[in-house]
Formats: C-alpha cells, sequence, structure tokens
C-alpha cells in the first residue's frame, strides 16, 4: 500500500522534477531514515522532509514566538534519521516547510534558521548603553560534536510555480555540504556567528 505523502513531500518532488534531479523515496525500513535520497555527481544525499503544521501561538488574536524553536524543534525530531545515513558516510539534510502560515514566515524566515542552528543572537552592553559585542549565544543546536550529523538545515518555500529550496550549511557537519544539484539555494558560513 502507497504511503500518502505531506504537502511538503510533494513540494519536494515537484521541486526535484522541475529541476531534472534524480531522486527516490526510501523505503520504509525497521531502522529510521530520512524520507529521500538524491543521487548527484557520484554522490547519495539524504533529505529528511518536515513540516510545521499547528502553532498554538499563531492565532487570528496571537502571533508570537520565539526564534528558532519551530526549526530547533525539527532538527531535535529528525536526529535519529540524519545519524542514521551519516554513520554510513552520506550527507544528510534537513528541509522544513511552513504549512501554517499562508505567507510562509511565521517560525521560518532565515533568522529562524540561523538562530537554531547557531544559537540566538545576543548583545553585551557596557555601563554608558553602548554596544560591545554581539554573537551567536544560546539554544544552539548545532556546535562541535552536537548534531554534527547534520549537513545543513533548509526551507521549502512554495511558489505559484517551482518550489524554491535554499539549505544553511552546518559548519561542524561531520559529512559537510560539496555540492548540491542545480536549483538548490546553499548559504554558506566562514564562522557560526557569521551572518548570511
Amino acid at each position: 500500500m502507497a504511503t500518502r505523502l505531506t504537502a511538503s513531500e510533494i513540494q519536494f518532488e515537484q521541486f526535484c522534477a522541475a529541476h531534472s534531479i534524480t531522486f527516490e523515496r526510501v523505503p520504509a525500513i525497521t531502522v529510521r531514515t530520512p524520507d529521500y535520497r538524491v543521487f548527484h555527481l557520484g554522490q547519495t544525499i539524504y533529505f529528511e522532509i518536515k513540516q510545521i503544521d499547528a502553532d498554538k501561538n499563531f492565532t487570528s488574536e496571537l502571533r508570537s514566538r520565539t526564534v528558532g524553536n519551530h526549526v530547533r524543534a525539527r532538527i531535535k525530531a529528525a536526529r535519529g534519521q540524519m545519524r542514521t545515513v551519516a554513520e554510513d558516510g552520506h550527507q544528510a539534510i534537513l528541509l522544513v516547510m511552513n504549512n501554517l502560515d499562508g505567507l510562509q514566515l511565521f517560525g521560518t524566515e532565515q533568522t529562524d534558521f540561523v538562530a537554531a542552528m547557531y544559537g540566538q543572537w545576543e548583545v553585551e552592553y557596557d555601563e554608558n548603553s553602548r554596544m560591545v559585542d554581539s554573537y551567536h549565544g544560546e539554544n544552539r543546536a548545532f556546535r562541535p560534536g552536537a548534531n554534527h550529523n547534520f549537513s545543513g538545515v533548509g526551507f521549502i518555500l512554495r511558489t505559484r510555480t517551482v518550489p524554491a529550496i535554499t539549505v544553511y550549511e552546518n559548519i561542524h557537519a561531520r559529512w559537510p555540504i560539496k555540492t548540491l544539484p542545480a536549483g538548490f539555494d546553499v548559504v554558506r558560513f566562514e564562522t557560526a556567528d557569521a551572518q548570511p
């Protein structure tokens, strides 16, 4: 019996088809694995697809959130799948789609991805209220030795034509992003404190 695809999986497959990317759905087995594998230049790259469907803080009266929380929760939920393929020497990328907000912004803006991956942006002031330093601080999902099985985390954006995908690299990855097929937009960082 065929498994029904989620909205985000449909968008991923449409993206791959539009860019002539060779891909296949990973068969469900007893070991947790990502949803898809993509074949590119002799390498196999795995993709786990997650989506945001609900949030108690997104109502007609209330719209508040902690920057990065939606993405950070999807990173936590995907750790097992990423570990499975990274242990076999493969790149593993998590893609998140916002299926909650028609504008696709609530919890999935660029700042959400950077904050989830590298920590909240924190600012220090001196006694005269002058800013003296700023940096990525707490709540970072990625750091040396932590979640290094993720090569990157990205965003699937629904458009009127072909979906768009942006991937933010994990600078601490065991298997860094080398190259992705045409169509993927990759945001690279020199350090965790670098801003895209």
